[in-house]
């Protein structure tokens, strides 16, 4: 069932990023959101060229205003939240 719900706060949409990117792995069909090939993860987090309808400043400019830096952060973000899964602190 498909749901919509308005995002009001920068935290919960990259929270909503983060879970977003590592439902495969949640799913047990990969080990890493990296290995997921047909998610934007990939790209946001710099290791692999986006396309152009892809977005990813806004979320990088969460983490640093250098691009590099920020993908870095972005990916220890993402990492922390596999750790740490939603409801286990």
């Amino acid at each position: 069932m498909f749901q919509s719900h308005p995002v009001q706060k920068d935290v919960y949409l990259l929270e909503l990023a983060r879970y977003i990117a590592l439902n495969p792995v949640r799913a047990q069909m990969v080990r890493s959101a990296k290995a997921w090939r047909w998610s934007s993860y990939r790209a946001t987090a710099g290791y692999e060229k986006k396309d152009a309808c892809l977005t990813t400043g806004w979320i990088l400019a969460r983490f640093d205003n250098t691009k590099r830096v920020a993908q870095q952060h972005y990916r220890a973000f993402v990492k922390a939240g596999k750790e740490h899964p939603p409801g286990n602190g």
